[in-house]
């Protein structure tokens, strides 16, 4: 990847508190994955990085945020943050919050 495209692309993170990668989440009976799609994986230099796998017993708290076209989920855990942009967030974090219980 050049480094003018690497450079901006941690300045954007660095702005943002974070970075907003496009890929798939997915919801199981035990976890909560996002996976970055081909694109991000292809511009990013460290792209196993930017894949996360969160243990549904780790998640602390799930909000959902208003947004102008789709909302945003936010999933606290024990050791950070995922934000997920998504249509039918609400539903999607329902989901999340639905399955975690039942751990319990």
């Amino acid at each position: 990847m050049p480094k003018t495209i690497s450079h901006q692309i941690d300045d954007r993170r660095h702005k943002q508190g974070g970075l907003w990668v496009g890929g798939k989440c997915l919801l199981t009976a035990t976890a909560l994955s996002f996976s970055p799609n081909d694109m991000n994986r292809a511009l990013h230099t460290r792209p196993d990085e930017l894949d996360v796998a969160i243990p549904l017993e780790n998640i602390i708290e799930i909000s959902v945020q208003r947004r102008l076209i789709t909302d945003a989920i936010t999933v606290r855990f024990d050791t950070g943050v995922l934000k997920i942009r998504c249509f039918r967030a609400r539903s999607f974090a329902a989901a999340i919050e639905a399955a975690r219980l039942l751990l319990n």
